[in-house]
């Protein structure tokens, strides 16, 4: 019998011996940095500290937003057990200590998955107390800890709500949208704190621990401690904003009116000095996380205080409009700043249709029909009759958004909304109706269907006094960092507005005699110690006849610093209601600036 050849066995057995010395010195040396920092992966957590937002202050430097301490109970899926059993037992004692049912914490663990690094906040808005203690009662317990997560602090003084807005916990959406925000973090919400998100938030710390299978802390390593976000410092007067929220409140009283809004602006650049939207609401409950009970009681309530009617607010302008139409009608050659209209008739009659005025003015040039608010003379600019042919509506619409009218308003807060300037099309449309020269008659006075906010409002009135540059409002004016203290101070666009020099002075002189003359609507203003011009308005809303109280203001008349817009809803007629509230807040923006 043949012995059996073994030696293609001992040549295979050779080749893979020598495969394995191969095998075991590549994984040693060449591939032995991978696998060295595969394992530190496997003991090193990054934990992530969320850095304090930036503080925001008024043009003065006093604090309108600032941080308190605040804590949280987070779990940390990463390091949680692997084992599921032994990974219940801990979300059942989390679970008892916190109220949270143990389906509860098992959803929120399985929508990020359980290799996540990212925390989950169990409970928010923990007290120092409630901090320590869970401190001490988790303290064993794998993937359970205590994060220091500051909270907002928001200035109490009444409107700033709308303007500053708050801060929220992310939602699914937030994360989609910014995938480089820590999960746990806050994001702003509306407002200053919605619009300079990226520069309030500042860098978050990383904190290197070395952890061990069970996920227990064994040493700190590195430590990069979190960046404080930029402080904002505001144009807003905070003594100002106070003022006119007072005046506004005696004016609502006057009439038992529930709704006002008012804004002040420096006309030469469009910085808001103060803005107030009443029925306002405290932002300091979104900042802790705010209840249902709570938001259900905002959210229903018929006075809208979620509203900022500054911005949003969409009324007919009633007589304030009236200004903006003489500018236009001098620019196109309607009428010449002499011409004179005897409007002694007080009304104008075409067919079975009267237009009527609220009193009869005589002969009226266009500065005595801007001051004494002639609805005639201004049915005429609008429409025609008598010897004024009119501009009609093409033109009127032309102008009312050149004046910024019918469009949304951008400022570095909030896009408001763009309101209305009717025209025949729309009308068709909308209404299914001819248009007439009715109409015509009725925007042409700031009734109709025309609407505008009170944003819009003294963005216009600006550009009447500034030299006609339409501005862009805005409430932030610089930048500060935190870290080097470097300001970038913030510009905003500009856009010159095609009229003459002549057009604007006639249409300020005419506000001018609003003040000044002995038959201006608002001569009640000549008590104080500087000039100023302006413009009354007194709209019909509704089915009831209540009319909405306007004011549209600027001072001092020879340079103009501050501009204002005034309107009290339901509140009767402008003179007697929304010019005061303009009085206060120019007597104290002089008396203070």
């Amino acid at each position: 019998m043949d012995r059996p050849n073994y030696l293609l066995a001992r040549i295979g057995i050779l080749f893979l011996g020598l495969a394995l010395v191969f095998r075991l010195t590549n994984l040693q040396i060449a591939e032995g940095n991978e696998n060295r920092y595969l394992a530190e992966g496997n003991r090193i957590r990054q934990q992530v500290t969320v850095a304090p937002r930036g503080a925001i202050v008024d043009r003065k430097g006093e604090l309108l937003v600032t941080n308190e301490a605040g804590y949280s109970l987070d779990l940390v899926p990463s390091d949680l057990p692997r084992q599921r059993a032994e990974r219940e037992k801990v979300l059942q004692e989390v679970g008892t200590l916190t109220g949270s049912s143990l389906e509860t914490l098992s959803k929120a663990l399985n929508q990020v998955g359980l290799f996540s690094l990212d925390p989950i906040i169990i409970q928010p808005n923990l007290t120092r107390e409630q901090a320590l203690i869970y401190k001490i009662k988790l303290s064993s317990l794998p993937g359970v800890r205590v994060s220091y997560l500051p909270t907002r602090k928001y200035d109490e003084t009444i409107g700033l709500s709308h303007l500053l807005g708050y801060t929220a916990r992310m939602t699914q959406a937030d994360l989609d949208k910014h995938p480089d925000y820590p999960r746990n973090s806050l994001i702003g919400r509306l407002g200053i704190e919605g619009a300079y998100d990226p520069q309030l938030r500042g860098e978050v710390g990383i904190h290197e621990l070395e952890v061990n299978a069970s996920g227990q802390l064994q040493r700190s390593l590195k430590n990069t401690p979190p960046k404080v976000g930029a402080t904002l410092h505001l144009t807003l007067d905070r003594g100002l904003q106070a003022e006119l929220v007072a005046a506004l409140q005696e004016a609502m009283a006057k009439n038992g009116s529930q709704n006002a809004a008012a804004i002040a602006m420096n006309p030469q650049t469009g910085a808001i000095l103060a803005s107030v939207s009443l029925p306002s609401y405290d932002n300091n409950l979104f900042a802790g996380g705010i209840s249902q009970e709570d938001y259900n009681r905002l959210n229903t309530d018929p006075n809208k205080p979620l509203l900022n009617r500054v911005v949003d607010g969409l009324y007919p302008p009633g007589s304030t409009i009236k200004p903006f139409v003489a500018a236009a009608a001098l620019q196109e050659k309607t009428i010449a700043p002499n011409t004179q209209l005897d409007t002694s008739a007080g009304a104008i009659e075409i067919g079975q249709w009267r237009f009527p005025d609220w009193k009869t003015h005589g002969v009226t040039d266009v500065k005595r029909a801007i001051a004494e608010s002639n609805n005639v003379f201004f049915y005429s600019l609008g429409g025609g009759w008598n010897k004024i042919s009119g501009l009609g509506v093409e033109r009127l619409e032309r102008y009312y958004q050149m004046f910024g009218l019918g469009q949304p308003t951008d400022t570095d807060f909030d896009q408001g909304k763009a309101g209305l300037v009717p025209n025949p099309e729309w009308k068709k449309k909308v209404k299914k109706e001819t248009w007439y020269i009715g109409d015509t008659y009725h925007i042409a006075i700031g009734q109709g269907d025309l609407l505008a906010t009170p944003l819009q409002m003294v963005r216009a009135v600006s550009s009447l006094v500034n030299g006609g540059r339409l501005v862009t409002p805005h409430l932030v004016s610089t930048v500060e960092s935190s870290e080097s203290g470097v300001r970038e101070d913030l510009t905003f666009p500009e856009s010159p507005l095609p009229l003459s020099a002549e057009t604007f002075q006639t249409v300020r002189e005419g506000m001018y005699q609003t003040v000044n003359s002995d038959t201006g609507s608002a001569r009640v203003l000549r008590n104080l110690p500087f000039s100023s011009g302006g413009k009354t308005g007194t709209a019909q809303f509704g089915t009831d006849k209540k009319t909405q109280a306007w004011y549209i203001g600027f001072a001092p008349y020879e340079n103009p610093e501050i501009a204002i817009t005034v309107i009290v809803e339901g509140g009767g007629e402008g003179n007697a209601i929304a010019v005061p509230v303009a009085g206060r807040a120019f007597a104290y923006y002089m008396s203070h600036r």
